[in-house]
C-alpha cells in the first residue's frame, strides 16, 4: 500500500470512528422510549410536503451549477446538470468520503466535454459560492442569533467561523492579482485559475447575482425542512428561529470529518435547537428524519448512474443518450 492509499485508509477510518462516537454520544444521552413514542406524532402531510421541498432543493443546486459552468466555460443542458447533481447527492451519501460525489460530478462532467480546469473549479466554486452564501445569511442573522444564544464561548465560534470564512474567500479572489513569478508552482497556477473563475463569476451580473440568490434560497430550504419537521412534530417553533440556527449547523456538517455529516448534524441540531426550547429527543429525531429523506431522495441518483451507463468505461457511454438529446462526446 502507498504512502498516499495509507492516508486515506487512516483518515477513512478516523471519519468512521468520530462518526460512531459522536452517534454513540448523542443516543447516550437520549431516552429511547421517548423517542420511539415521538415517533408515532409525525403528521404525514408535513413530511410530504418536506419531501417536495428536499427534492425541490436537487433541482435549485442543479441550477446553481448551471450558472456557474456557463459564466466560467459556456452552453451545457440542463438535463445533464441534474442528472450529474443527483449522481453527486447519490454517492456522497453512500460513500464514506464527503467529496465522492463532488470527485464523480467532476469526472463526468469533463468526460461531458469540459476542460478538466472547467470541469474541476465549477464544481469547486459550486461549494464555495455556497459557503459565501451562508456567510452572509449567518452574518445578517447573528443580531437574531445572539437574542437565542447567550454563550459567549458558542458566539466567539460563530463570529470568529464568519471572520475566517471572509478572510478565506477574500485570499482566494486576490489569488489572481499575485506576481506572475509565483506561477511557477502548479498549486498556485491551480489557485490562480480558481481565483480568475471565481472573479468571472463575480463581475459578471448573470453569475453572481442568480449564484448568490440560489445559493440563498438552498440554505433555506433546509431550515423550511427543519421547521415542518419540527411542525409535524407539532412542536412549536418559528420559521425565523430555524433560518437563524440551522445554518450554523450546515456549516458543522461541510466538515469533512464524518461520514456524510452524520454524529455531527445530530449533535449540532441537539445543541442549535435546544436554545428554541426543543428537547434534546426531538431535536435528534428531527435531525435523523432530514437525514434519513436526504439518503432516500438520493437514491434515483444510483438508479441514473446505472441505467444511463455513467459507471460504462467512456467509449460505451452515450451522451446522447445520458443528455436526452445531447451529442456524443469523442
Amino acid at each position: 500500500m502507498s504512502r498516499m492509499h495509507l492516508r486515506q485508509w487512516l483518515m477513512q477510518v478516523a471519519r468512521f470512528a468520530i462518526t460512531v462516537a459522536l452517534l454513540w454520544y448523542v443516543f447516550s444521552k437520549v431516552d429511547f422510549a421517548s423517542l420511539g413514542a415521538r415517533i408515532l406524532d409525525f403528521s404525514p402531510a408535513l413530511l410530504l410536503l418536506v419531501v417536495v421541498v428536499l427534492l425541490a432543493q436537487v433541482l435549485v443546486a442543479a441550477a446553481r451549477w448551471l450558472v456557474v459552468i456557463r459564466t466560467i466555460h459556456g452552453p451545457i443542458q440542463f438535463g445533464t446538470v441534474l442528472q450529474l447533481m443527483f449522481i453527486g447527492a447519490f454517492f456522497n451519501q453512500t460513500l464514506p468520503s464527503a467529496i465522492g460525489g463532488d470527485a464523480l460530478r467532476v469526472w463526468y462532467i469533463y468526460r461531458h466535454g469540459l476542460p478538466l480546469r472547467a470541469a474541476f473549479n465549477s464544481v469547486l466554486l459550486d461549494r464555495i459560492i455556497a459557503m459565501a452564501a451562508l456567510l452572509v445569511l449567518m452574518a445578517a442573522s447573528l443580531p437574531w442569533l445572539f437574542r437565542l444564544i447567550d454563550t459567549a464561548t458558542i458566539r466567539l465560534a460563530v463570529v470568529a467561523a464568519i471572520v475566517l470564512m471572509t478572510t478565506g474567500l477574500l485570499v482566494l479572489y486576490g489569488v489572481k492579482y499575485l506576481p506572475a513569478f509565483l506561477f511557477r508552482w502548479r498549486l498556485i497556477r491551480a489557485a490562480q485559475n480558481l481565483s480568475h473563475d471565481l472573479h468571472t463569476i463575480v463581475v459578471t451580473p448573470r453569475g453572481a447575482f442568480p449564484t448568490l440568490i440560489l445559493s440563498l434560497l438552498l440554505h433555506g430550504m433546509t431550515s423550511l425542512a427543519v421547521f415542518l419537521i419540527a411542525r409535524s412534530l407539532t412542536l412549536d417553533i418559528g420559521v425565523l428561529t430555524c433560518l437563524v440556527l440551522v445554518p450554523p449547523v450546515i456549516l458543522l456538517t461541510i466538515l469533512p470529518i464524518s461520514l456524510a455529516g452524520w454524529g455531527v448534524r445530530e449533535l449540532g441540531m441537539i445543541s442549535a435547537l435546544g436554545y428554541a426550547g426543543v428537547a434534546s429527543a426531538d431535536a435528534l429525531l428531527i435531525s435523523l428524519t432530514l437525514g434519513v429523506l436526504i439518503v432516500l431522495l438520493s437514491l434515483p441518483g444510483g438508479w441514473i448512474w446505472l441505467v444511463k451507463k455513467y459507471h460504462a468505461p467512456r467509449s460505451a457511454v452515450s451522451f446522447s443518450e445520458a443528455d436526452g438529446g445531447g451529442r456524443d462526446t469523442p
